[in-house]
């Protein structure tokens, strides 16, 4: 396909940077000038999401995604997450982006399956 970056062995790879950027992207416009409210919580985060997936999807690259996101409210708490797949590591991947304000926290997390 038009534009994709081959590794090695051929198939295109997975741009972690690219990914961040489109996260970040995606997270500023959201939650940067909104302090934490559990009302629109859902909202957010499903915006963030879609919005993920809708420049993943634009990128044209041929894999599978699955978004996840956690927004939390910043209070002193920690906040960690962990997650684990079984997939092929020369195909397939991951990033984990990390978003704060000085209200809330927020995680998402973008798996990446070749196709």
């Amino acid at each position: 396909m038009e534009g994709e970056e081959y590794s090695e062995n051929g198939p295109p790879v997975f741009d972690v940077k690219e990914v961040k950027r489109m996260v970040d992207k995606t997270i500023d416009p959201i939650l940067a000038n909104n302090v934490y409210d559990a009302k629109k919580v859902n909202e957010w985060s499903q915006s963030i999401i879609d919005g993920v997936l809708k420049n993943l999807a634009a990128a044209s690259k041929p894999f599978k995604y699955v978004v996840t996101c956690v927004i939390m409210q910043r209070c002193g708490a920690g906040l960690h997450t962990a997650s684990a797949s079984y997939s092929n590591p020369r195909t397939d991947s991951q990033c984990c982006v990390r978003w704060d304000n000085n209200t809330m926290h927020s995680i998402v997390t973008v798996f990446a399956l070749r196709v």
